[in-house]
């Protein structure tokens, strides 16, 4: 299924794995997803919003919203949510639209994320400003420079 990945949102999955187990969650949400994006690569997550996002910031405003439970071993197999596994069909489709055929990249992601509008990840992103229309406008205008990085 990720073989069409980026190596850096491939890495954002496996992180959003891990991300989820810290949390103890029985399956990575869309929340876990854009922690495992800002730890993937913080750089393009920035330039992508616009302004700098702390992690640990974004870290308890999500922690904030999950129940607590007891933090389990990292786990590569855990299951996507529902909420997540709709996330990633939406990035698939916006690396379509936006003429990305050979990879998807972080930033299909993020756009992902954001079209999962009732998702807290969602709510989180276009709070710290994160706008659909604004950021695909942005990402047809880079055609040439995106998707970042070869799959591996």
């Amino acid at each position: 299924m990720f073989s069409r990945y980026s190596e850096k949102a491939r890495s954002a999955v496996l992180l959003a794995r891990e991300e989820a187990a810290r949390f103890g969650a029985p399956a990575f949400e869309p929340e876990h997803l854009l922690l495992g994006l800002l730890r993937s690569d913080k750089p393009a997550f920035d330039k992508f919003l616009g302004r700098e996002t702390s992690e640990e910031t974004l870290r308890e405003q999500i922690r904030g919203q999950v129940a607590a439970r007891p933090a389990q071993p990292p786990n590569s197999d855990l299951p996507a949510s529902s909420g997540t596994r709709r996330i990633l069909t939406y990035a698939a489709e916006e690396a379509e639209q936006l003429g990305h055929n050979s990879r998807l990249a972080p930033e299909h992601l993020l756009l992902g994320i954001l079209r999962e509008r009732e998702s807290f990840a969602a709510r989180l992103l276009r709070e710290s400003g994160g706008d659909l229309n604004r950021m695909r406008k942005w990402l047809s205008s880079r055609r040439d420079k995106v998707p970042l990085g070869p799959a591996a």
